[in-house]
């Protein structure tokens, strides 16, 4: 699963308006459509998105998340994190595991435009 965050979505709704922040999260979405169109995706959220890729590499989820920085505007910035999940998984748990996993990221490093792995083994 590769979870999604458009960062500082508050802040560019405060500077530009909601209408311009409304469509950076359809841009986002368009380009989640183009990108990933063979897997499942979600809107969650206001500012996360979830594309299923069961079964993928960590260098395949990495491939994806580079083509979608590519395709989007310049202007906002992402951060995901990838969980690995099997047909047991509890997709909330995974959720809340992957929000916590990118919180994580972001208070220890520059986190635009990037993806995290998360450590399910934990």
């Amino acid at each position: 699963m590769l979870l999604l965050r458009i960062n500082d979505l508050n802040n560019i709704n405060l500077e530009h308006g909601r209408e311009y922040g409304d469509k950076i999260i359809k841009n986002l979405a368009v380009v989640l459509e183009i990108v990933a169109k063979k897997h499942k995706i979600y809107h969650m959220e206001s500012v996360y998105f979830c594309v299923c890729l069961s079964g993928s590499t960590d260098e395949e989820v990495q491939e994806l998340y580079d083509r979608i920085t590519e395709k989007k505007y310049n202007v906002y910035t992402t951060v995901a994190c990838a969980v690995k999940y099997g047909p047991e998984s509890d997709e909330s748990r995974l959720f809340a595991y992957g929000k916590q996993t990118m919180l994580q990221a972001q208070i220890n490093s520059d986190s635009y435009d990037k993806v995290y792995f998360a450590d399910t083994d934990k």
